[in-house]
């Protein structure tokens, strides 16, 4: 099957490259500003904004012509991305859990630009492996994202829940109900100060 003039593997394969890679800067770029916690509201290796920006670099690559042109129209879907997916994942759980930001402009535009240059040549290189390999790859990779993408679209609608009922608990109820959000307390301080206002009233 093909889409836009490129083959449906070599875009779901592009966007699983991508989204892992993506992560794993941030995570790299987070930790190298000092912070602790793990990055991403789906567990490791999954980057769903980055998977879409290299989908989308592919597709807009594969079809205009121009490298001026394409680039334009990628920082523009880029810094959709990054002022979307906050917008989309605060109303899914209620707390505006990270906000576009100037970082989120640089990276915008940084990874339109890198996008831009190499897209093309990730995809050469995606589709020169082995029909075989690809194929187990593609199934390895999104029963995981299934998975994770499931765990996380739960615990952002149960965020949701608790920070709407507000109510006096335990601190070993509290700690029951925390416990799954202990990555995301770690890396996004509005998690943290939700939870802590919901349940410590």
């Amino acid at each position: 099957m093909v889409i836009g003039g490129t083959k449906l593997y070599i875009l779901m394969m592009m966007f699983a490259l991508c989204s892992m890679l993506g992560l794993g800067v941030e995570q790299l770029l987070w930790r190298a500003a000092g912070n602790k916690g793990r990055r991403g509201l789906m567990r490791e290796p999954f980057g769903v904004m980055y998977g879409i920006a290299g989908f989308l670099a592919l597709m807009v690559r594969a079809n205009v012509g121009s490298f001026i042109l394409s680039l334009l129209i990628l920082l523009v879907l880029c810094l959709g991305l990054s002022y979307g997916m906050p917008l989309l994942t605060r109303f899914l759980s209620g707390v505006e859990i990270w906000s576009f930001s100037r970082p989120s402009v640089i990276g915008a535009v940084v990874g339109a630009f890198e996008l831009s240059l190499t897209a093309k040549l990730i995809a050469r290189g995606l589709g020169a492996l082995p029909a075989m390999l690809s194929m187990v790859l593609l199934i390895a990779y999104y029963s995981a994202f299934v998975y994770t993408g499931v765990d996380a679209f739960s615990l952002l609608h149960s965020l949701k829940k608790i920070t709407a009922n507000k109510k006096t608990l335990t601190d070993d109820q509290r700690k029951i109900i925390i416990k799954p959000y202990v990555r995301w307390i770690q890396a996004y301080p509005n998690v943290k100060k939700a939870l802590k206002q919901a349940l410590w009233v």
